[in-house]
């Protein structure tokens, strides 16, 4: 069973997992000595006293525990699989780590106690030092915090954005890949005098606002089934709810692009033959929602106005000045979370708004389209089917006699 497990797959002469740059069997896999023979850091202690746990939660005792803690952290798509096939169903995983981080410390077994807790019961810890550090490790929660400083590979200042406050912790490698405003889901555990992070899961700031509204709901959720708890309880009891978020936002469909109208984006060209190429241009001329770049060009572009988008919608409003293209996303609050992996919002659409005209009459109107008179043809391009039906309307009503 010990396949796919973080802290008990090394070998005695691969590298210890604890990070020191020894052998494992010169580290971690050695066993602990009295306190007074060897003196051995916390981090170092902490490192042991978790591999050891991952062999005492992988017993055959609790492999119906196990099945249920891989459905619960990563959804149905894992019920069936044996203990081996989800193993190798998560290696490799970013949320990997984590998963085997919160079935120690958080996951509920069946009694309602923890891995921990139950270690601690069954087995004990010599050591005063060692079952210190466990009871330390039972007491901690995955919170969400927000990077204010960076100290390059030395840590960082953490804004807890569920309790409040802040805290300076030691972190050297996620140094290299964070940056302030950042948002994390971390464990915070203080080793060897200073407090450090055990367990992270990364978001982006832009996802900030959704993140706060999306956990707010979740805890709004978790005190109508146990009123008056608190907020360590709710972060110990839904630790893997940042786990499920995450999953959601990585499942998220595509966003679809679509014009300001809400058409979807489809670049569309249509040519025309005229008879008449002189009194064409002379009509196009004369409609007030074309205007010609100069007077013998033959290229005009189709402005938004009334004739042609009375009823539409302007998502971007009217703007002051040019701008040659803008983006914005359309969408509703992303939602709680119900289940591992589900994602219940409606697609995401990235309105793209077409460049806005300058000048004497383009007024800073939305361009819907441009025409080019060339010999005996007439080409008109729109970003959408709906434009160039829109825009052959206008042309034939116009110009329809050429």
């Amino acid at each position: 069973m010990k396949q796919g497990l973080p802290w008990s797959t090394a070998g005695r002469t691969d590298p210890g997992p604890c990070g020191s740059g020894k052998k494992f069997k010169k580290c971690c896999g050695r066993e602990a000595a009295p306190p007074a023979v060897l003196a051995v850091s916390e981090t170092r202690r902490r490192a042991g006293l978790l591999n050891e746990l991952v062999r005492f939660a992988a017993r055959p005792a609790y492999e119906s525990e196990l099945r249920r803690a891989f459905v619960e952290y990563w959804g149905d798509d894992f019920q069936g699989l044996t203990l081996e096939e989800a193993h190798i169903e998560i290696e490799g995983e970013p949320g990997g780590f984590p998963f085997w981080d919160w079935l120690l410390h958080d996951f509920r077994l069946a009694d309602g106690r923890t891995f921990i807790d139950t270690y601690l019961t069954k087995r004990g810890v010599a050591d005063v030092e060692g079952r210190v550090l466990l009871e330390k490790a039972s007491r901690s929660v995955v919170s969400l915090y927000r990077v204010e400083e960076v100290r390059p590979d030395e840590g960082f200042m953490l804004r807890d954005l569920v309790r409040g406050g802040t805290v300076e912790v030691q972190e050297r490698a996620a140094t290299r890949s964070l940056v302030r405003w950042d948002l994390i889901a971390a464990r915070v555990i203080e080793l060897d005098g200073a407090l450090t992070i055990t367990s992270l899961l990364p978001f982006r700031a832009s996802e900030k606002e959704d993140l706060s509204r999306a956990l707010a709901r979740e805890y709004r959720r978790y005190l109508r089934a146990c009123p008056g708890a608190s907020r360590e309880d709710f972060l110990k009891e839904r630790a893997h709810w940042f786990h499920h978020y995450s999953r959601a936002l990585e499942q998220k469909p595509l966003p679809q692009l679509v014009t300001a109208e809400g058409d979807p984006l489809l670049f569309c060209r249509g040519h025309y033959r005229m008879t008449d190429a002189v009194a064409v241009a002379s009509a196009l001329r004369a409609v007030p929602d074309l205007r010609a770049d100069d007077e013998d060009s033959g290229q005009f572009d189709w402005l938004e106005g009334s004739a042609v988008s009375d009823g539409t919608l302007d998502l971007f409003g009217e703007g002051a000045g040019p701008v040659e293209a803008t983006a914005a996303s359309v969408r509703p609050p992303f939602p709680a979370v119900a289940r591992p992996g589900e994602v219940t919002e409606a697609p995401e659409m990235l309105a793209l708004d077409s460049a806005r005209v300058m000048g004497a009459h383009g007024e800073g109107r939305r361009g819907l389209g441009h025409i080019e008179l060339r010999d005996d043809r007439l080409t008109l391009e729109c970003m959408s089917r709906e434009r160039l039906v829109r825009g052959r309307a206008l042309l034939e009503h116009h110009a329809g006699a050429g």
